[in-house]
């Protein structure tokens, strides 16, 4: 996430988007756990007040979620998938 918070990916761009696939097929689980790390690193991320992973405000998927960013050349938003994927 944060090469696109530092430019590296997407810049200029409004929007990113990430893949995970889950490779237990614990959906929910990776979720929470993603959102976990997200809640930790809130500033680094640039996250907007008051937002976290949260649901798609487009489309109300279980697996798809989003992150809201202020960053100094603009808002950014990255799209969350996470794919179930088990052997």
């Amino acid at each position: 996430m944060m090469c696109f918070i530092t430019g590296k990916y997407s810049k200029g761009l409004p929007a990113g988007g990430m893949i995970g696939y889950v490779l237990d097929g614990k959906v929910n689980k990776a979720i929470a756990s993603v959102k976990k790390n997200i809640d930790k690193k809130y500033h680094d991320l640039c996250l907007k007040t008051n937002t976290s992973l949260d649901q798609l405000s487009l489309l109300n998927q279980s697996n798809l979620r989003e992150t809201n960013h202020v960053l100094e050349r603009q808002d950014f938003t990255i799209h969350h998938i996470f794919c179930p994927f088990t052997f």
